[in-house]
C-alpha cells in the first residue's frame, strides 16, 4: 500500500488529493483508468471515503456499486448500500448532477454535497471518470469514483 505523503498537494485535502494523485497518473497516459488498476493504489484511509457510481443518463440517481464505510457514515448511508434508492431524496440529486458532470467532460470535477441527517454543514466531493472494466460490461457514460470528505478549514 502506498504511503499518502507521495501524493501531491492539488486541493489542500489529503483525501481528495491522495485520489487525484493516483487518477492522475493514469490520466497522464491518456485515458482514465479502470477500478481494478487504482484500487491496491489508493492508500486504506483515502479507500474508505470512496464511492465508486455508475452514472446512467439523464437526471436518474447514479447506480452505486460500493461505498467505503467513511463515506457511507458522512452521507447517513448504511455501510452495505448498493443501488439507486438513496436514503434522502435530495442528496441523490447533487450526487447525480457531480456524477453526470464528470461522466459527460471525462475529467474531475469538484463540489459540494449535503450529509446525513443533523448535520450542518457540506461535505466536500470530487468526481473523476473511470474506464468501464474489460468483463465485457457496458456503461451507459461510464463509472465514476468519487470521494467524499469534510471540508478543510
Amino acid at each position: 500500500m502506498p504511503h499518502p505523503a507521495r501524493y501531491n498537494w492539488r486541493t489542500g485535502h489529503p483525501v481528495l488529493d491522495g485520489l487525484l494523485s493516483v487518477w492522475q497518473e493514469y490520466r497522464l497516459q491518456s485515458r482514465p483508468p479502470r477500478w481494478s488498476e487504482i484500487r491496491d493504489q489508493i492508500a486504506p484511509e483515502i479507500h474508505a471515503h470512496l464511492i465508486l457510481l455508475q452514472y446512467q443518463g439523464g437526471t436518474r440517481p447514479p447506480l452505486c456499486t460500493w461505498i467505503g464505510p467513511t463515506a457511507a457514515q458522512l452521507l447517513g448511508l448504511p455501510p452495505n448500500f448498493t443501488g439507486t434508492t438513496w436514503t434522502d431524496e435530495s442528496r441523490p440529486h447533487r450526487i447525480a448532477s457531480l456524477s453526470r458532470t464528470v461522466a459527460r467532460r471525462k475529467l474531475a470535477v469538484r463540489g459540494q454535497l449535503t450529509p446525513g441527517p443533523d448535520t450542518p454543514t457540506t461535505l466536500t466531493a470530487v468526481g473523476m471518470p473511470l474506464v468501464a472494466e474489460a468483463d465485457g460490461v457496458e456503461a451507459t457514460d461510464g463509472p465514476v469514483v468519487m470521494a467524499v470528505a469534510w471540508p478543510v478549514l
